[in-house]
């Protein structure tokens, strides 16, 4: 089964782009929303709307995905450079969840629905379901699912329109102001939709380093939210962010992630 992530810096059709991710919660849910700005693509991406070529993909492009916890699907919105939205494409997932560095992912069940511009809804990669299916990636009840699970966006999806609209604009509207106006300051911070800041320095492994005073929350304080102040000593996180902070030893040996960078 496919695993995928809020990043696409891997994709053939990339040569450079840029990521932001953000946070909020609705309804007791997590959404993790992530906006990613294509810079310099190598390979347009093309759909067919009615009777005509659409790209949805290139130069300036944006495509913004939400990653619900909890949820069997994600949706990705597709935007042209100059904000409009183009396509809605929703993959059918069998867990949404954050791996062990707090990032979102989910476990795609290879069968999507997309809705474009004109109100189209199509389904797609029905055969690479059947295909996993028959080579036992995927037991018969996920089969079931995937398909029970489409069935029901599809079912959903003409009484949708406006509130995926105003989903689009209210994004859009925050990714540009706070990343595309600034993507090349590195203190840029992106917030979410209830104002909370995503990416400060804390979090990002770049601006944390051995001799540098910081505080941290140790894990036996997570709850209370008590702060430990020292000098880092070793930097433990791999990963180059962690929206939690990013984790250090102290030198009296306290391990924490850092919340805040007191020099």
């Amino acid at each position: 089964m496919k695993i995928k992530g809020a990043s696409r810096k891997d994709w053939y059709r990339v040569d450079k782009s840029y990521t932001k991710l953000a946070k909020t919660t609705f309804e007791g849910i997590d959404y993790y929303v992530a906006g990613t700005y294509f810079e310099k693509i190598n390979q347009r991406k093309v759909i067919k709307v009615e009777d005509r070529d659409v790209c949805i993909l290139d130069n300036g492009y944006i495509w913004i995905t939400i990653i619900p916890i909890g949820k069997n699907y994600a949706i990705t919105m597709n935007f042209d450079d100059k904000g409009n939205i183009l396509q809605w494409y929703f993959d059918i997932t069998l867990e949404n969840y954050l791996d062990e560095r707090g990032m979102p992912h989910y476990k795609d069940l290879y069968i999507d629905v997309t809705y474009d511009i004109s109100g189209k809804i199509e389904t797609l990669d029905e055969d690479e379901l059947k295909d996993a299916l028959d080579i036992q990636d995927i037991t018969q009840e996920e089969y079931d699912f995937a398909i029970r699970e489409a069935d029901y966006i599809k079912s959903i999806l003409p009484d949708s329109r406006d509130v995926l609209l105003k989903v689009a604009n209210r994004w859009i509207k925050l990714f540009i102001k706070y990343f595309i106006n600034n993507k090349n300051d590195e203190d840029i911070n992106f917030r979410d939709n209830r104002g909370n800041l995503i990416n400060k320095k804390n979090q990002l492994k770049k601006y944390i380093k051995p001799g540098l005073r910081v505080k941290i929350v140790l894990k036996k304080d997570q709850k209370t939210g008590i702060l430990t102040e020292g000098i880092v000593n070793t930097i433990l996180t791999n990963s180059n962010m962690h929206h939690r902070g990013i984790k250090v030893m102290l030198e009296d040996g306290s391990v924490g992630r850092v919340q805040e960078i007191t020099d």
